[in-house]
């Protein structure tokens, strides 16, 4: 998928189990390839009022030139 594509795919597609309302969050992702996975929980982590927001991730994919991305 491109980048695009997988920012679309995932919209929506994560929920949160607790309040996180005025809470510091560490977000934790294993790779980052787009950034989609990540941009969403951010977004999601925003709307249910979180005070501040890490996120880090242990590697990154390089990007690829002309895939659309």
């Amino acid at each position: 998928l491109t980048a695009v594509q997988r920012h679309a795919n995932l919209t929506g597609a994560f929920v949160l189990r607790g309040a996180v309302q005025g809470m510091r969050v560490i977000l934790v992702d294993d790779v980052v390839t787009t950034g989609a996975g990540m941009a969403e929980c951010i977004r999601l982590l925003r709307r249910a009022g979180a005070a501040q927001i890490l996120s880090v991730a242990v590697a990154v994919t390089p990007k690829k030139q002309g895939k659309g991305d």
